[in-house]
């Protein structure tokens, strides 16, 4: 059960529902990835709240292309 190739399911909740759950089937090693992940993506998210959002810059095609009188 620890090798990296074995395969376990779980029983994961549906969004929105309070009864349905779906199957998922991975290995161990697609587990532990996808937890590291999850992991690393909130980890980064919370950097950027902490940092703010003041200091991003949008493109200015963006900016023009919207602005631009019909």
């Amino acid at each position: 059960m620890t090798d990296p190739d074995y395969i376990k399911c779980r029983r994961i909740p549906e969004s929105g529902s309070l009864v349905k759950k779906n199957r998922v089937c991975r290995t161990n090693a697609q587990w532990i990835a996808s937890s590291n992940k999850g992991n690393l993506d909130a980890r980064d998210t919370m950097e950027t709240l902490a940092r703010g959002w003041s200091n991003s810059v949008e493109p200015q095609q963006d900016l023009m292309s919207h602005a631009e009188p019909r």
